[in-house]
C-alpha cells in the first residue's frame, strides 16, 4: 500500500515538473540575456515563490469541495455566475493558446527530426496533425495512463537535458555571467510565471492522490523544486555560453525569433549529436507540458458540463479540447512563440494568482467553508498574491508599451 501511494506521488510530482518544464524553457535565456545571470536567479526564485504558494491556493479551494470538481465549479460556487464567466474565459484562454503551442512547436520539431534522421520531409500542417493525433489522443485514457507515459517521457527528458549540460557546462565563460542590469530585471516577471505555471492541473491530481492534501503538498513541493533546478542550471549554461551582444548572440536570437539552442550550437563547433539532443529535449519537454495542459482541459470541460468521462462522451471531450487549437495551429503554423506569449502574463497572472486568492478569501472569509486544508498566512497571504499579480500585469503593460 505504501509503495503504491509512493508510485502514485512520483507519478504527480513528475506531472507537476513535466507541466511546468515546457516551451517557456526555450524561451526563457532569450527573455533573460539582456539581464544576466544573477538578476535572473533573483527574480525567478521570487516567482517561484509565488507560484509555489499559487498552487497551494488552489488545493485549498479543490479539496473544500466533492471530488471532480474543477475550475468552473469553483468558481461558480465562490465567486458566483460573473467570476465562473470570467475565469472560465480567461481558462480557456490560456489552456487553447498553450495547447497550440505546443501542437504547433511540437509539429515543428517532428519535421527537423525526420529530416535531420532519415531524409525525410514532412509538410507542417501533416506534422502538426501528427503530434496531436499521436499525443492527444493519450488524454482520453485518463490521469493514470497519462501519469506513467509522462513518467517515461520525463525521464527521456531528463537524460537528453544532463547531456547538455555536460557538453556544454565546460564551456561555461564566467565573464558572461557577472555581466548585470537590475533596471530591466522586473520586465522578466511575467515570462517567469509562465514557466512556473501547473496549477490547472492540481483539479486533476486531486482525486489521483485520493483528496490528501499532504500527497498534493508534497506533489507540488517537490515538482517545483526539480522545474526550479531545471532553470537555474539552463540558465547558467546558455548565459555562460551564448553572449548577448553579436551576430549569434541571444539578442540576435530574440531579434530573429529562432531558439537559443541553435544559437547555442555555433558555440558549440564540432558536437554532431549536440542538434539532436537539443531537439530531442525540446521536443520532450513540449510533450511533458502538452500532457499536463490538456488534461487539465479535458476535465475542465467534464466538470463544466457535468460529462461522464466513458464512451463515446470521452470522443466529445477529447474533440472540445483538441479541435479548435489544432484548426488555429493548421492554417497559422508559425504561431509558437505568439501563442507562448499570449498564454502567459496577462492570462497566469489572473488564473494562477487572482483568481485563487478571491477563491481562498470567498471559501474562508464569506462562506465560511470547513475546509480540510487551509493555506498559512491568513489575509497576508492572499494580500502578497494579488498584490504580486497585480505588478506582473503593471510589467507586461509596460513591456507591450515599450516593446
Amino acid at each position: 500500500m505504501e509503495k503504491s501511494k509512493n508510485l502514485k506521488l512520483l507519478g504527480a510530482v513528475l506531472l507537476i515538473a513535466g507541466t511546468a518544464i515546457g516551451g517557456g524553457m526555450l524561451a526563457l535565456p532569450l527573455d533573460t540575456g539582456s539581464v544576466g545571470f544573477v538578476p535572473s536567479l533573483m527574480f525567478m526564485l521570487l516567482a517561484w515563490s509565488f507560484m509555489l504558494v499559487t498552487g497551494l491556493f488552489y488545493v485549498e479551494a479543490t479539496l473544500s469541495f466533492e471530488e471532480g470538481i474543477h475550475i468552473m465549479s469553483i468558481s461558480r460556487r465562490l465567486l458566483g455566475r460573473s467570476g465562473k464567466i470570467f475565469a472560465t474565459i480567461i481558462f480557456l484562454f490560456i489552456n487553447y493558446a498553450s495547447i497550440l503551442a505546443y501542437i504547433s512547436g511540437g509539429g515543428s520539431l517532428i519535421q527537423v527530426l525526420l529530416q535531420h534522421s532519415i531524409g525525410f520531409e514532412l509538410s507542417k500542417p501533416l506534422a502538426i496533425f501528427l503530434f496531436t493525433a499521436a499525443f492527444g489522443t493519450m488524454i482520453a485514457f485518463g490521469t493514470l495512463f497519462i501519469e506513467k507515459v509522462n513518467g517515461i517521457l520525463f525521464f527521456a527528458l531528463l537524460i537528453s537535458y544532463l547531456a547538455l549540460i555536460v557538453m556544454g557546462i565546460t564551456h561555461v565563460n564566467f565573464a558572461y555571467l557577472l555581466q548585470k542590469n537590475w533596471l530591466f530585471a522586473p520586465m522578466t516577471l511575467p515570462l517567469m510565471l509562465t514557466i512556473y505555471s501547473y496549477q490547472a492541473i492540481i483539479p486533476s491530481l486531486a482525486p489521483y492522490l485520493d483528496h490528501d492534501p499532504k500527497m498534493l503538498k508534497k506533489a507540488i513541493y517537490f515538482g517545483m523544486i526539480i522545474s526550479l533546478l531545471f532553470f537555474v542550471v539552463w540558465e547558467f549554461v546558455i548565459l555562460g555560453i551564448v553572449p548577448y551582444e553579436g551576430a549569434y548572440g541571444l539578442k540576435a536570437a530574440l531579434k530573429s525569433g529562432r531558439g537559443a539552442t541553435e544559437f547555442l550550437f555555433h558555440h558549440l563547433q564540432g558536437m554532431r549529436l549536440f542538434p539532436y539532443l537539443a531537439n530531442f529535449f525540446a521536443f520532450f519537454a513540449i510533450i511533458t507540458s502538452f500532457f499536463g495542459i490538456s488534461l487539465a482541459t479535458y476535465d475542465f470541460f467534464a466538470d463544466g458540463f457535468k460529462v461522464a468521462k466513458k464512451g463515446i462522451r470521452k470522443v466529445f471531450l477529447l474533440l472540445l479540447v483538441l479541435i479548435p487549437p489544432l484548426f488555429f495551429s493548421v492554417k497559422y503554423t508559425n504561431l509558437f512563440e505568439l501563442a507562448l506569449e499570449l498564454s502567459g502574463s496577462f492570462g497566469d497572472a489572473m488564473i494562477s494568482g487572482i483568481i485563487p486568492a478571491l477563491w481562498v478569501y470567498s471559501a474562508r472569509y464569506v462562506h465560511k467553508l470547513d475546509q480540510p486544508y487551509k493555506v498559512s498566512g491568513g489575509k497576508w497571504t492572499i494580500g502578497y498574491v494579488i498584490a504580486f499579480s497585480l505588478l506582473v500585469l503593471v510589467v507586461q503593460i509596460i513591456k507591450l508599451n515599450i516593446g
